[in-house]
């Protein structure tokens, strides 16, 4: 009886074992994000993320950083310079989500002005959508 219950453990174990396993966010990823509260869509991006846990996106340029994975979920963090964003200019950014499908994330992603006195000046929340586009990533722009 035990070595049939360790057998039917590990059968029906196996799937979710390999689907753990597979999840990675290493490659190119088309990145969607809409507006909190309306839901109404803001814009694509590409982003690459990297074995040596950093980003960077191939289609804004210079707006890169590093992330990190606990089982399905996902962080992903950095920055982008641009003009008229706090006193350094800089737009700080942190997405956290998880892996919703194969080769599908979704989660919440907020920018800010980075520094700045409050209130901010630019303080943006939305939901993503991520859907892999291959292995292979595109020059940073």
């Amino acid at each position: 009886m035990f070595r049939l219950m360790c057998a039917i453990v590990a059968a029906t174990s196996a799937p979710a074992l390999a689907l753990a396993s597979e999840a990675s966010p290493v490659g190119a990823w088309q990145f969607s994000y809409y507006h909190e509260p309306s839901g109404a869509f803001y814009a694509h991006q590409t982003i690459c993320f990297k074995e040596d846990k950093t980003w960077y996106s191939s289609t804004q340029a210079n707006w890169k950083g590093a992330w990190f994975q606990s089982g399905d979920d996902l962080q992903w963090y950095g920055s982008v310079p641009m003009s008229g964003m706090g006193s350094a200019g800089n737009l700080a950014t942190i997405s956290i989500g998880r892996f919703t499908g194969s080769g599908v994330m979704g989660g919440i992603y907020t920018e800010w002005a980075a520094p700045s006195a409050l209130p901010l000046g630019w303080d943006k929340h939305y939901t993503y959508k991520m859907t892999f586009k291959g292995a292979a990533c595109e020059a940073p722009k």
